[in-house]
């Protein structure tokens, strides 16, 4: 759950909390697993409750502090007992799963959008991220991410510095549509070769798709 991205004001202290949450659980696969696979099993219990009470981050407070006493009472329905375990941790849990599912789908919705939006515009490629030029030069990392309009594939550009020589590193990767990992990667040390690599494959694509 990157903080920060996409939450509405005031929620980042929750967002915190939430992940401080996970992080006690999890370890506990190492020292305890029968308390890990207890406490995964109650924050399953309650994932259905947060996906029907919360329809946007900002509910997420007011249910999660109402969540620990619907917890004993699904716990009991299922034989299950919270003891030894911190009920407050597993809401957190549940509650950061719900706040992650709610981001993915609103990036989701944002990013078709501007997809739809591009393609209204006759253009074949739409621009779903690009890096924040008020903060230019200022981050270690900055990335672009285009859509190709009609296959969806992803052409994302990076720059980042090596962190041995200090150098800038320029990548493009080319992700099909809803693959998770790049087909092609490249990494140059070139501005414009980079600038020219991408500018071929974006030519490429657009051949392709135009049956050329």
């Amino acid at each position: 759950m990157g903080p920060g991205r996409g939450l509405p004001d005031g929620l980042q202290p929750w967002a915190d909390k939430w992940r401080a949450a996970e992080d006690s659980i999890y370890p506990l696969a190492v020292t305890d697993a029968d308390a890990y696979q207890e406490a995964v099993v109650l924050v399953g219990l309650l994932r259905p409750y947060f996906e029907a009470e919360v329809a946007a981050p900002s509910d997420l407070p007011d249910v999660a502090g109402r969540a620990q006493a619907v917890l004993r009472s699904l716990a009991a329905r299922e034989g299950l007992s919270t003891a030894g375990l911190d009920a407050e941790a597993i809401v957190g849990c549940a509650a950061a799963a719900r706040l992650r599912t709610l981001l993915a789908q609103d990036e989701s919705s944002t990013e078709e959008v501007e997809i739809e939006s591009a393609r209204a515009a006759g253009l074949r490629w739409a621009v779903i991220k690009e890096p924040d030029l008020n903060l230019a030069g200022m981050g270690v990392a900055q990335q672009w991410v285009e859509v190709h309009v009609d296959s969806r594939a992803r052409l994302v550009r990076g720059i980042a510095m090596h962190p041995e020589t200090g150098e800038a590193v320029f990548t493009i990767e080319i992700l099909a549509a809803g693959e998770v990992r790049a087909s092609l990667r490249l990494e140059l040390d070139s501005r414009q070769e980079w600038l020219e690599e991408a500018e071929e494959m974006r030519q490429a694509f657009d051949q392709r798709g135009a049956g050329q």
